[in-house]
């Protein structure tokens, strides 16, 4: 396909051997985890399990979420991506996908504005402290046509 995303696969596989995540590489890339997933298996490099969440302090995790940390900051916080501390916190019984849709203001202008300025979802994410399926979510509902993390 001539408009997918040309990533520097050599550096990417250094940064994931080195102990970043999907997520972050996403990030950093501005592309989605599993784009990067994807690309890693293609190009033959084992994808890690992630062992931190069997030494995740749970009982703190729940109460940060409680509080109202977004599930991004938890995964910086801890470590982790945001999808481990989702699938984890539903382990708990306690993450809701309503929940955290709900429990998210964001300034919805704004957030037009910089993603139809070329920031990708997973950089909006990082940036208003929640998830990029959240910024998508909202996008769509706000009637913004979302692109596919090559066409930039």
């Amino acid at each position: 396909m001539s408009n997918r995303l040309n990533l520097p696969m050599e550096q990417i596989i250094k940064d994931y051997e080195s102990g970043m995540s999907l997520t972050k590489l996403g990030t950093w890339y501005g592309c989605d985890r599993t784009t990067i997933r994807e690309r890693l298996k293609k190009a033959g490099v084992e994808i890690r399990n992630t062992p931190a969440t069997t030494k995740l302090p749970m009982e703190e995790v729940i109460k940060d979420y409680e509080s109202g940390m977004s599930t991004m900051k938890l995964g910086e916080k801890y470590g982790v991506d945001s999808w481990t501390i989702r699938r984890q916190l539903k382990k708990a019984g306690v993450y809701s996908e309503f929940k955290s849709r709900r429990r998210v203001d964001l300034p919805m202008e704004e957030v037009i504005k910089d993603y139809q300025s070329g920031l990708s979802t997973a950089n909006l994410g990082e940036w208003y402290g929640c998830d990029p399926t959240t910024i998508a979510t909202r996008l769509k509902k706000a009637g913004v046509k979302l692109r596919k993390c090559w066409e930039r």
